[in-house]
C-alpha cells in the first residue's frame, strides 16, 4: 500500500482530485483502495463494464485526475481519457512493491467526517448518480456488521462481487478494521466459490441472481458447517430463494 501510493501521488501531482480505478477484482484494486486512504484522497471504483463515453462522462463528474486501469480496459481508458486532464497509471504498477517505499512512520489521522469513495448507482432512471461515502460510514458500516453477525477469530471474507459495487467494496474495509482475511477472486464463478467456502471461507456477500448459481451448482451436496453467514443485499430476496436456503440449512 505504500508503494502504490507512492507511485499515485508522483502521478497526481499537485493536481488534487480523486483517483478513479478501472480493473477487475485484483490485489492492485485493493492496494489502490486503502492507498487512496492513505493519501487522504476519495477512490472512485468505476464499472468496467461501461463504454468510452459512459466512462468520460463519470471521470468529468467526479472530477476524477488519476485513473489506475488494468490490461484489458486500457484501450477503452485512453479513449475516455482523450480529452480530459487525466493521469492513466496501470495497476499493475500499483502491485510492484519497491524496497525504499516504505512509507511515512506517522499515518495520517483518518478523520470520520472526510469522504472516503464515491460509489455510482446503475443510473435506471437516467444518469448513474455518485453517491459519497465517508470514512465514517465505512468505519460505522464495519463495527455494525461485527455487532450484528459476529466477530470470530477464524473467520474469512470471500469478495467476489465486483469492487466497484458497494457490496465489494466495503468488504476491504471490513478487512482491515476488523483484521478479517479477504480472500478476493476476479470474477464471480460459482464453482470456485464453493470451492473457497469448502477450503475454509465463512462469510460470503451475494445478490439473489449469485445465490441462486451457487445452490443450483452445489445441488444436494452439504454445505460446511463452518460457513456461519451469507450476506444477501443488492435487491429483494425472492422468497422462494429464501426458502430453498432454510431447507438446506444455509444460514
Amino acid at each position: 500500500v505504500a508503494a502504490a501510493a507512492a507511485v499515485l501521488i508522483e502521478a497526481r501531482a499537485d493536481s488534487g482530485g480523486r483517483i478513479g480505478i478501472l480493473s477487475v477484482n485484483r490485489p492492485g484494486v485493493v492496494f489502490t483502495a486503502h492507498a487512496a486512504t492513505r493519501m487522504s484522497a476519495p477512490v472512485v471504483p468505476l464499472n468496467w463494464r461501461q463504454t468510452a463515453p459512459e466512462i468520460a462522462w463519470q471521470l468529468r463528474d467526479a472530477g476524477i485526475t488519476v485513473l489506475a486501469v488494468d490490461e484489458e480496459r486500457a484501450a477503452v481508458a485512453r479513449a475516455a481519457c482523450a480529452t480530459l486532464p487525466v493521469t492513466m497509471v496501470p495497476i499493475a504498477e500499483l502491485e510492484r512493491p519497491t524496497p525504499h517505499d516504505s512509507g511515512p512512520t506517522e499515518l495520517p489521522r483518518i478523520e470520520l467526517e472526510r469522504e472516503a469513495t464515491v460509489i455510482y448507482t446503475s443510473g435506471t432512471s437516467g444518469r448513474p448518480k455518485g453517491a459519497r461515502i465517508t470514512n465514517g460510514n465505512l468505519w460505522f458500516s464495519a463495527i455494525a456488521s461485527a455487532l450484528h453477525l459476529g466477530h470470530h477469530l477464524d473467520d474469512v471474507w470471500l469478495a467476489a462481487m465486483p469492487l466497484f459495487h458497494v457490496g465489494g467494496l466495503v468488504i476491504l474495509f471490513r478487512g482491515v478494521i476488523g483484521s478479517v482475511p479477504v480472500v478476493l477472486h476476479e470474477r464471480f464463478d460459482p464453482e470456485a466459490v464453493l470451492a473457497a467456502i469448502d477450503d475454509g471461507v465463512t462469510l460470503l456477500s451475494v445478490v439473489p441472481a449469485m445465490l441462486q448459481r451457487l445452490l443450483d451448482a452445489r445441488g444436494d451436496a452439504p454445505w460446511p458447517p463452518h460457513l456461519r453467514c451469507v450476506l444477501l443485499g443488492g435487491s429483494a430476496a425472492p422468497p422462494r430463494l429464501v426458502e430453498e436456503c432454510v431447507r438446506r440449512g444455509i444460514p
